[in-house]
């Protein structure tokens, strides 16, 4: 077998070996992936919301409410559709989910809440 020959088998051997590595996820990579439902898990269960934080609020029986993040104001409170005034500082986002569904309890039945942090206060 020719030196050339010989070369551009090895080549086409790393070359394959080379895409079919590049395709797998090394375990760093697989951690980064899986860290931000680690920290959005964290958020939920433990920092409180304050003035100046803006959430993302969905209630798909209100459509009009998820059109917009909602500012907490500095008095702590936020307001929104049908629900009007409610105090938000001082709650997680758990609490503030819970909160919001039990005021819909007269309007809707199982009303479904999902609330998450847009921007953290500076």
């Amino acid at each position: 077998m020719s030196i050339r020959l010989r070369f551009l088998a090895t080549l086409s051997g790393l070359a394959i070996t080379a895409a079919g590595a590049a395709s797998q996820d090394p375990p760093a990579a697989k951690a980064a992936q899986q860290q931000p439902d680690k920290i959005e898990a964290e958020v939920r269960a433990a920092y409180l919301l304050g003035p100046d934080d803006s959430i993302d609020i969905r209630i798909p029986e209100i459509e009009e409410i998820g059109d917009k993040p909602y500012r907490v104001s500095d008095s702590g409170y936020i307001n929104l559709p049908l629900v009007g005034q409610v105090h938000a500082a001082g709650l997680t986002v758990e609490q503030l989910e819970a909160e919001l569904a039990t005021r819909l309890n007269a309007y809707f039945k199982k009303p479904s809440v999902s609330v998450s942090v847009a921007e953290f206060r500076s």
